[in-house]
């Protein structure tokens, strides 16, 4: 794409009538910015900041005004976002369906028109960590990640039975693949099968997406879900919530009040005895630390001859963090089920006459924060304040599907055994991440 100069006589006749303002090195400079994802705005400034001061010295004498300049910088800048989308196109048709079926369920999700636009626009992520770089095709990695069934039953042979087992139809890496064999080894020869086939339902593979609760910093991409690899996976996701930010900030407001409203409480059959302990408030991070320092001296044990202690202080510190999480999970289902009805029937606020106003109001307010971040009320995106429908006498009205969210929370469905048997396998769990507590999530670094 290139501007031919007006005719001129007063051309030196060495001057070229043709005028590219973009040389090769600086044109390919800008094209790695489109590729980590500066949007055209941006670039386009970049652009005519660095060159129009010096190109206007050059061909404003010449009888070429600035604004001419300008636009053809516009131009050439507008040609190589031309030549990206061509790259994505040419990329995105060598996807298989999985992977192209992901995209696009992403698209529909993320509000893009196509899995197109959506790879275009997730591209980046891609680029930045080198997947493009030769040897490496995106199409040649993302194409490696395959649908998988997990712990399909076997025949006689120790071949797997088609249809059973638990299938990833957005597929897993070759890494994460290996690792998941490994558990299921670890599984059927603790006899586990039977348990985790009953309790598990769904696993989420391949996901083109950043990291849930990825934080927006300017200038800069939000981190890549391991997901977005094939590198990772999300057992029964409806039953194992991600625990992150305002969520995680509401559960613990909530088990922080339940524990004051304990202590104040006399114990059962009279006064506290002098030096008995009040009880220990319940914590998620608790647990959490628990079984992160067992898993370590777990897994020095399994590399030693002492394998079978090693397994067994595995399994006893994934059944304490399943426990632990279940208290959690009792403590918060019973405060939604004491409150519920009597915040929506009061509007929200306690009633003059409550001779316990101030309690009622903190449980009603607690609630509310809960219901928010969990997003059984939806959020006004100006005021950041949940949208409230109203009925007679001020009442709170919710849907049938908004109570039935709002009293559904469950916190753990996990099978103490498949943690065990994924974290032995050489899997990160999610709950080990430092600012989130992902319980269905497990991935391979």
């Amino acid at each position: 794409m290139a501007w031919v100069l007006p005719p001129r006589t007063f051309y030196p006749s060495s001057y070229p009538k043709v005028l590219v303002l973009l040389s090769p090195e600086y044109a390919e400079e800008l094209f790695g910015l489109i590729q980590v994802g500066v949007n055209q705005q941006e670039l386009l400034k970049k652009a005519q900041g660095e060159l129009l001061p010096l190109y206007q010295q050059l061909f404003v004498p010449l009888g070429i005004p600035r604004e001419t300049l300008a636009q053809r910088i516009m131009d050439e800048v507008a040609a190589l976002y031309e030549r990206y989308n061509a790259l994505c196109e040419s990329e995105y048709d060598r996807f298989e369906k999985n992977i192209k079926k992901e995209l696009e369920r992403m698209a529909k999700e993320r509000n893009y028109p196509s899995g197109l636009d959506y790879y275009r626009h997730f591209r980046p992520q891609y680029y930045i960590r080198g997947l493009m770089t030769p040897p490496n095709k995106i199409w040649v990695v993302l194409n490696a990640i395959k649908p998988y069934t997990f712990l399909p039953r076997l025949d006689r042979q120790q071949q797997p039975i088609k249809s059973t087992g638990l299938t990833i139809s957005e597929g897993v890496a070759k890494v994460m693949v290996e690792k998941l064999k490994r558990a299921e080894e670890i599984i059927r020869s603790k006899g586990w099968e039977d348990e985790i086939r009953q309790q598990v339902h769904s696993i989420i593979g391949f996901q083109p997406r950043e990291m849930a609760g990825a934080k927006n910093i300017p200038g800069q991409l939000p981190k890549m879900s391991y997901h977005a690899l094939g590198q990772a996976i999300d057992i029964d996701a409806r039953d194992n919530p991600q625990l992150i930010g305002p969520l995680a900030t509401a559960i613990d407001n909530i088990l922080d009040w339940l524990d004051a409203q304990k202590q104040q409480q006399p114990p059962e059959g009279g006064q506290q005895t002098p030096g008995e302990k009040k009880s220990e408030p319940i914590r998620i991070h608790q647990f959490i630390q628990t079984f992160k320092k067992s898993k370590i001296e777990a897994l020095k044990q399994l590399e030693t001859d002492d394998k079978e202690a090693g397994e067994t202080l595995l399994l006893d510190a994934a059944q304490k963090l399943r426990t632990g999480m279940e208290q959690i999970e009792q403590a918060i289902q019973g405060f939604i089920n004491a409150w519920l009805e009597q915040w929506q029937a009061s509007g929200g606020k306690a009633k003059e006459d409550d001779k316990e106003r101030q309690t009622t109001q903190q449980a009603f307010d607690l609630l509310y924060q809960f219901l928010l971040a969990r997003g059984v009320i939806p959020r006004d995106k100006k005021t950041g304040k949940g949208k409230l429908v109203k009925g007679d006498a001020g009442k709170i009205v919710l849907t049938p599907e908004q109570v039935e969210k709002a009293k559904h929370f469950p916190v753990i469905s996990l099978p103490a055994t498949l943690i065990v048997a994924l974290v032995e396998a050489g899997l990160r769990s999610g709950l080990e991440y430092r600012e989130s507590k992902d319980v269905m999530h497990f991935e391979s670094l």
